[in-house]
């Protein structure tokens, strides 16, 4: 995908790029509403919700332009194939439009990788007719590691990789990427997530080459923006 020109940058095209995450243990739905009604006032991009907020979501952005996400074996990727076929699946039924599903990082740590290509894939053809973002937990690899993981991710057929599901105890990295950009960013798209939380962030991110910003506070970037 096409860097983005953060130069010719507006308002409204910066905040097309925000995947606002409500993925808290602790939230409530009384949380997700009010994320929801930010989300609607600014025009977000994509909302991505714990699975069992879906449907209540997808309820809420009706009639708007944001698209309904959810996470797939999130956060660890630990389960197995048919389990996330089955939430995917499941996932897709009650009205998913996008899904960021966990690889398994235990799995590919002991350098199983036809059992890696096999549960993207698996998920791939499930969800054949939403948008596919692998998150591969950057925290956790080696430099070694992530040039692999992303040769993976673009050859299992899915539509971006994604840094860090905002759990470990790192996110996001400009360097990370920077990396995955030069490797398959003309084929898929990267998006950047963990630890985002000014516009200096953002701007770093795409300027090296997301296309996607997993955020969760999105206002106070928002305001800075507007104080350029």
């Amino acid at each position: 995908m096409e860097k983005i020109d953060i130069n010719s940058l507006d308002e409204k095209k910066l905040v097309s790029t925000f995947d606002v995450a409500v993925l808290k243990p602790e939230a409530t739905l009384q949380n997700l509403e009010k994320v929801i009604n930010d989300a609607k006032k600014y025009s977000v991009g994509a909302l991505c919700v714990k699975p069992s907020f879906l449907k209540k979501t997808v309820e809420l952005l009706k009639d708007t332009t944001i698209t309904p996400t959810t996470v797939i074996s999130f956060p660890h990727g630990a389960d197995t194939t048919y389990t996330k076929q089955k939430a995917a699946e499941d996932a897709i039924k009650n009205g998913a439009k996008e899904l960021d599903m966990v690889m398994n990082i235990g799995l590919f740590k002991s350098k199983e990788y036809d059992a890696i290509i096999n549960d993207i894939k698996s998920v791939r053809t499930i969800a054949s007719n939403v948008i596919l973002k692998v998150i591969v937990e950057t925290h956790y690899l080696t430099q070694n590691e992530k040039t692999k993981i992303a040769e993976i991710v673009r050859d299992s057929g899915a539509d971006y990789i994604k840094t860090s599901t905002g759990f470990a105890q790192t996110g996001a990295k400009v360097e990370d990427i920077a990396l995955f950009y030069e490797l398959v960013g003309k084929d898929i798209g990267v998006k950047a997530a963990g630890g985002i939380r000014t516009l200096s962030d953002v701007l770093s991110l795409l300027k090296a080459g997301a296309t996607r910003i997993g955020v969760s506070k999105f206002i106070p970037i928002i305001e800075e923006f507007r104080k350029k």
